[in-house]
């Protein structure tokens, strides 16, 4: 006979009375002492706890294997959950459970991955990797309703999300119960990510999901969960199905905003009429640019990207999204002596960017007359 997970070795052959242990198996005989807690008692966890901060980089992963103590930050789990409720929070019960243990609830167990679907008890007691699952039944909203739930925090600067779970198999019974997997960040309109139907075999698969551009940049609370929303076909006992290795991945968001540097005042122009005044020269650049910058002078003046060709506006050319050179800025020949040149701008611009400016002097700015030679 095999015995139970936390089973009393009895130092004594005479025979004491047997009592059930927390599995429902009726194999236990562990003898309590008093004011002592029992090994078999059930350590409760209330699922009620924060939600998860995403870490810097571009994943995150819960493996469950501490749920010995207590659930992961962020997760919760819940019966009662509906299509459009997030249903009550339910307890852990953080003691090693064995597989084919038949009282309903959420539970600690062994992972399925690296093992068999004959370990022992004491196998499974004893394996480090653990997994979060239920053992459902009619009642108390686990069948329907059963959920496990991930909190985040928020997903600001975060785009791109998949998601890979392990769905486990471990004690494998005549009714079928299919999972389906969704998010929300409402907590009342979820969005359907895909299911997972019961195989009728002992053991662990791996799905992955995509989040499309459902939750990216999302500023506040968002729900991931994995819940039965419908009821279990068939007849006869249910299954007791987990998860392990939850993975979270996403690529960070850089700056996507049109960027145009260049802002900058000028020294004094001056010539005389029918002649360009001296070139002044400014450096001019843009990043995650979606068109080209453009450099409009003001009236009086002319512009020029390449130092040879002048008028009333210059292009720099972006490519992937960057452009940049040398802006070369003069009065134009035919810049009328009576003109206002004073704080006047040369204006850079690109779609969707924050316009710049070179501002000429506030003073000193002129054209001469020419002399008239006869």
């Amino acid at each position: 006979m095999v015995r139970s997970l936390f089973e009393w070795r009895r130092r004594s052959r005479r025979p004491r009375p047997r009592r059930q242990d927390s599995t429902g198996s009726g194999t236990g005989g562990r003898r309590i002492a008093p004011n002592q807690h029992s090994a078999i008692e059930q350590l409760e966890s209330r699922a009620m706890l924060a939600a998860v901060t995403l870490p810097a980089g571009t994943s995150y992963t819960e493996t469950f294997d501490t749920i010995g103590t207590a659930l992961p930050v962020g997760w919760a789990v819940y019966t009662g959950v509906t299509s459009s409720t997030r249903g009550t929070a339910a307890t852990l019960t953080t003691a090693a459970t064995a597989w084919n243990a038949t009282t309903s609830g959420f539970k600690n167990y062994a992972s399925a991955d690296g093992g068999t679907s004959a370990d022992t008890l004491a196998v499974q007691g004893g394996r480090a990797d653990r997994a979060l699952a239920v053992r459902q039944t009619s009642s108390g909203g686990l069948d329907p309703g059963a959920a496990f739930e991930l909190e985040l925090a928020n997903t600001a600067g975060r785009t791109g999300f998949g998601m890979t779970v392990k769905h486990q198999m471990l004690d494998v019974q005549p009714r079928s119960t299919t999972w389906t997997v969704q998010y929300s960040t409402t907590g009342t309109s979820w969005t359907n990510l895909g299911t997972y139907a019961d195989p009728g075999t002992w053991g662990s698969t791996a799905a992955t999901y995509s989040f499309g551009s459902g939750i990216d940049n999302v500023g506040g609370p968002v729900y991931v969960r994995i819940a039965a929303l419908a009821g279990a076909t068939g007849s006869g006992n249910r299954d007791t199905y987990g998860i392990d290795d939850v993975s979270l991945t996403w690529t960070n968001a850089s700056s996507t905003t049109p960027t145009i540097t260049g802002a900058a005042t000028a020294a004094a122009f001056t010539t005389t009429y029918g002649t360009p005044s001296a070139v002044q020269s400014f450096a001019v650049s843009g990043t995650s640019l979606t068109a080209d910058i453009v450099a409009t002078a003001p009236t009086g003046f002319e512009v020029s990207s390449d130092g040879t060709t002048y008028g009333p506006t210059a292009t720099f050319v972006q490519t992937g999204g960057s452009a940049g050179g040398t802006l070369r800025v003069r009065l134009a020949a035919t810049a009328p002596v009576a003109g206002a040149y004073d704080s006047r701008s040369v204006v850079l611009s690109s779609p969707g960017a924050t316009s710049a400016a070179i501002v000429t002097a506030v003073s000193g700015n002129a054209v001469a007359t020419k002399t008239l030679t006869i």
